[in-house]
């Protein structure tokens, strides 16, 4: 059995989707990710749970849902997001993300204003909130351990336990013609070759039959 790469995380690990719609027509194609990448140059197989939007609550929940499938030598690359973004729990008992600048959909939610989400997002300004994801992180390391496992962050450094990775991104790749902060092409390219360095377990190839 070879061995997985395992990426968590939200749009700059899920890949180019609806979200790059500009992008991808400014490029012509639907570009790799990094776990693209990564995972045909090791011959690993690919499980991505990336998912476009996600706040850390929703990242973690993917990790733990998973984490009984993660074998030995697997390689788990977590994108950590903003702190700032939260979760709340709609009338129809679904989860939904919230990010700043949002607009929010009120009809959502019971008994809640405009006025208290705004002022929730105020409050996670706080490096409380970074600080709960450096627990997280302290955990995951724990139930892993026979893992190579990455934790990053395109947000910067309030969360103080995984690395803050800068790469080229859709606006700097295109010089402005494709107004976007993720990473491009380019810099999912950047990412897959730092990325690539940090593996050290042996690796199981995939076998022909």
């Amino acid at each position: 059995m070879a061995n997985t790469l395992w990426t968590f995380g939200d749009s700059y690990t899920e890949g180019f989707g609806h979200w790059a719609k500009r992008y991808i027509e400014w490029k012509g194609y639907k570009p790799l990710n990094f776990s693209d990448i990564l995972s045909r140059d090791l011959s690993f197989i690919k499980k991505n749970i990336g998912e476009g939007g996600s706040d850390n609550y929703a990242i973690f929940e993917n990790i733990c849902k998973n984490i009984w499938e993660i074998k030995e030598n697997d390689f788990v690359i977590i994108g950590w997001s903003n702190p700032v973004r939260f979760r709340l729990a709609t009338k129809n008992d679904t989860w939904v993300s919230l990010r700043p600048g949002d607009d929010y959909d009120l009809s959502l939610f019971d008994h809640l204003s405009k006025q208290s989400i705004d002022e929730i997002m105020l409050n996670r300004s706080s490096y409380k909130f970074a600080h709960e994801v450096d627990s997280w992180i302290r955990l995951i390391n724990k139930a892993l351990p026979n893992n190579d496992i990455i934790h990053w962050t395109p947000f910067g450094g309030a969360i103080t336990k995984c690395e803050f990775i800068r790469c080229l991104t859709i606006s700097e790749e295109s010089e402005g013609a494709v107004d976007d902060g993720h990473y491009g092409e380019i810099g999912h390219s950047e990412l897959a070759e730092i990325f690539k360095t940090r593996y050290t377990k042996p690796i199981v190839k995939r076998s022909l039959i």
